[in-house]
């Protein structure tokens, strides 16, 4: 008879447990169909174009993810001179969204004060990599999915090996060359009730040209549904 209450009592506890928020279900950021990624959360759709591809992640319905989808380039171009094993970047588009009682332009304003932070807590910058070797470029208002938006350029440095002089040389070692460049940085925000969503589209200068009109034009399929 004690066994009897001893494994009951054992099962109680376990069927409490799954129901606590700890153990509760799992879903996706957002579903992906056919290129097109509509978000769980947020009810927007976005389109990525067929030589892109998608990754959300996955939340918990009562803890949602700052990180909401990534969109990486599959055939992109890698500079030639690189030295074998050193930086290059992916072209990304990065989306996130987090709750703040702030206006957009406080937003705005808050995050241009940000870069080069080093110090800030702010998880949604550490994410976004502007609090070290960032440099504000410009900024204006834009329109997106019809409603207002704020858009930022910023520039990222980073130093990589080079095996010709093409660049500003830092440092030579032998025929290697330490190069500085930097990632051009398109940042898009909008407010949506308590939300702030965040597109963050990223990649190397050289390739900035090229592979611009490829974002913007998913960019101009982002819409709320």
């Amino acid at each position: 008879m004690r066994q009897e209450a001893l494994a009951v009592g054992v099962v109680l506890a376990f069927v409490l447990a799954l129901s606590t928020p700890a153990f509760s279900a799992q879903r996706k950021t957002g579903v992906v169909k056919d290129n097109f990624y509509t978000d769980n959360l947020l009810n927007f759709e976005m389109q990525a174009l067929s030589n892109w591809k998608v990754k959300t992640y996955k939340e918990k319905p009562e803890r949602p993810k700052l990180e909401r989808v990534m969109i990486t380039k599959k055939n992109y171009e890698i500079n030639p001179h690189i030295v074998q094993g050193s930086h290059y970047t992916v072209p990304t588009v990065m989306i996130y969204s987090d709750t703040t009682s702030l206006s957009l332009e406080e937003y705005a304003k808050l995050l241009a004060e940000s870069v080069n932070s080093v110090n800030s807590k702010n998880k949604l910058y550490q994410e976004m990599k502007i609090l070290t070797e960032t440099e504000f470029y410009d900024s204006t208002s834009a329109q997106l999915a019809g409603e207002k938006a704020k858009l930022f350029r910023l520039k990222n440095k980073f130093r990589r090996a080079h095996q010709s002089a093409s660049g500003g040389v830092l440092q030579t070692d032998g025929n290697t060359r330490l190069i500085e460049d930097f990632n051009i940085y398109e940042v898009y925000l909008m407010k949506r009730g308590d939300r702030i969503i965040v597109i963050h589209f990223y990649c190397e200068r050289e390739f900035y040209n090229t592979n611009q009109g490829e974002f913007h034009d998913m960019l101009n399929s982002f819409k709320f549904l």
